[in-house]
């Protein structure tokens, strides 16, 4: 299991409409899907928050497909909203790992 550490509008903290659709793609040796995952921001573990942000964890469970060591890893977040994708996906490559 791996955390992901997320940014959110605090107002989506105690709402069942608003949740994220989560992809990690490992970047080596060509593209690698590690999985997708939507869960439910109100779901998540609260860690933080200030009057713009607040900062939750995820568990990512989904990963089908074979690791390379050490691996570069992008993670692409979307949030839905009843169902649709709201505002931009954001994605972000971390790594070696």
């Amino acid at each position: 299991m791996t955390e992901l550490w997320i940014i959110v509008a605090p107002e989506w903290l105690d709402s069942d409409d608003v949740s994220l659709a989560i992809e990690i793609f490992g970047n080596n040796d060509g593209l690698h899907e590690h999985g997708f995952q939507e869960v439910l921001v109100s779901a998540t573990e609260l860690l933080g928050m200030d009057q713009v942000d607040a900062f939750v964890l995820v568990d990512w469970t989904t990963d089908t497909s074979i690791t390379h060591s050490p691996e570069d890893y992008t993670v692409c977040v979307q949030a839905i909203v009843d169902g649709q994708a709201f505002g931009a996906e954001y994605c972000r490559t971390l790594g070696p790992f």
